[in-house]
C-alpha cells in the first residue's frame, strides 16, 4: 500500500493514474476501508498485522488444498478488518509502479484452477524426496502470488495455505530464513519465466518434521529474529513468552538513545509521566487505549485470546517506538490500469 494522504486533509477528488478509483479504499487516499474506520495508514496496519498474527495463533482452516481453502485461509486472518476477506478482487492491481500488473479478475480463477488442478495431480506433493517437494512447492507459490487472487494479505495467505501442504506432506517451511530481497527476487524471475530462483530458496528452507522439532533447530529458530510468534507458537508453545520478551529486550536496548529512553518510559512509566517526558508517545497510548477496548469487546477480559492480542499490540508499539521494522511488514498492493497508479502527496 502506498502511503496514504493526510488523513486530516484529505485529497477528496483524487484519482489514481488511469482513470481507476479503489472502491477498497476511501476516497482520497490508499487507506484501505476496515471496519474501525481507522484513516490513518500507520495504525492500521499496526491493527492488521496484530488482529491477523492473533488468528494464526488460533490455526488456519482444513480444507481440500484448492481455491476455495485458500480462500478460507485469507477469510480467517483478515475476517476482524475487512468485509471482503476470502474475496476474490474485483479489481486489477500491480506490485510497484515499475512492474506489470497482476491478472484481471476474469482471469484469476482459471488460472488458479489450473495450479490446484496440477496440486491434485501431485498428490498434495505427498510421497516426495525433500529436493522433489521444495521444487513443487516453490512452483505452488509462485503461481499463486502470480495470480494474487486478493486485494490484500496475498503473501500470508499463501504462505499459511503452503505450511499446511507442507505440514500434510510431512515438511516445514522456514520461513524465518527466507531472505525477504532473494524472494523478491525471485518472484520477479518468475514473471520472466524463470522459476530457479525461488526453486532454489525452497531448497535452503524446506525441512523434514523430524528436523525442526530437533534440538538444535530451536536454538536456530529462536536466534532468527524474524521469527513470528504465531510461527513459534505452533511447534514451542511453552517458549514464546520467553523468546518474545527475551527479543523485545535485546530490540530495546540496541535503540539510539532518545527510542530506548522513550520505549522504557512506556513500557514503565504511567502514561501521563510517560507522555510528559516524551510527548510524541501520546499517538502511542491513543492505539493503545483503542486496543484495551477492542480486545475486551471481542475477545473478553481475561481470555487467552485477549492477552495474546494485546501482548502482540504492545510489542509492535514498541518496536515503532524504537524504529525497528516490523517483521511482517509488507510491500501492498495498487489497483491499475495501463500501469499503476502514481502516489498521492503527503
Amino acid at each position: 500500500m502506498v502511503a496514504a494522504s493526510n488523513p486530516d486533509s484529505p485529497k477528496a477528488d483524487y484519482t489514481p493514474t488511469g482513470g481507476v478509483v479503489d472502491p477498497y479504499s476511501y476516497r482520497g487516499s490508499w487507506v484501505l476501508k476496515n471496519a474501525f474506520g481507522i484513516r490513518d495508514r500507520g495504525e492500521l496496519e499496526l491493527l492488521e498485522g496484530t488482529l491477523s498474527a492473533v488468528r494464526a495463533g488460533e490455526g488456519m482452516p482444513a480444507g481440500n488444498f484448492d481455491y476455495a481453502h485458500l480462500k478460507s485461509i485469507h477469510r480467517h486472518r483478515f475476517q476482524d478488518l475487512y468485509d471482503w476477506a476470502g474475496d476474490e478482487r474485483t479489481i486489477v492491481t500491480a506490485k510497484r509502479a515499475n512492474q506489470s500488473a497482476f491478472p484481471a479478475p476474469g482471469k484469476i480463477a482459471p488460472a488458479l484452477d489450473q495450479t490446484f488442478a496440477q496440486l491434485k495431480a501431485d498428490n498434495d506433493l505427498k510421497g516426495l524426496t525433500q529436493p522433489q517437494f521444495a521444487e513443487k512447492v516453490a512452483t505452488l507459490l509462485l503461481d499463486i502470488n502470480a495470480a494474487h487472487p486478493f486485494r490484500e494479505g496475498n503473501g500470508r495467505s499463501m504462505r499459511e495455505f503452503a505450511n499446511l501442504v507442507a505440514n500434510d506432506a510431512g515438511y516445514e517451511i522456514d520461513w524465518a530464513a527466507v531472505d525477504k530481497d532473494r524472494w523478491n527476487e525471485a518472484s520477479v524471475a518468475h514473471s520472466y519465466g524463470n522459476s530457479e530462483p525461488m526453486q532454489t530458496l525452497m531448497t535452503e528452507v524446506v525441512v523434514t518434521l523430524e528436523q525442526a522439532q530437533a534440538p538444535d533447530s530451536l536454538v536456530n529458530k529462536l536466534g532468527r529474529k524474524a521469527y513470528t510468534a504465531a510461527q513459534l507458537k505452533t511447534l514451542y508453545p511453552e517458549l514464546i513468552a520467553v523468546a518474545q520478551q527475551l527479543a523485545l529486550q535485546e530490540q530495546v536496548e540496541q535503540a539510539e538513545g532518545q527510542r530506548r529512553q522513550a520505549a522504557h518510559a512506556f513500557l514503565r512509566l504511567p502514561p501521563d509521566k510517560a507522555v510528559g517526558q516524551f510527548p510524541g508517545l501520546s499517538k502511542h497510548y491513543a492505539i493503545w487505549d483503542k486496543a484495551k477496548v477492542h480486545a475486551s469487546e471481542r475477545y473478553g477480559p481475561g481470555s487467552a485470546s485477549h492477552t495474546q492480542f494485546l501482548e502482540t499490540m504492545k510489542r509492535r508499539l514498541v518496536y515503532g517506538i524504537i524504529g525497528v521494522p516490523d517483521p511482517e511488514r509488507k510491500t501492498h498492493d495498487r489497483p491499475t490500469e495501463r500501469g499503476p497508479p502514481a502516489e498521492p502527496e503527503r
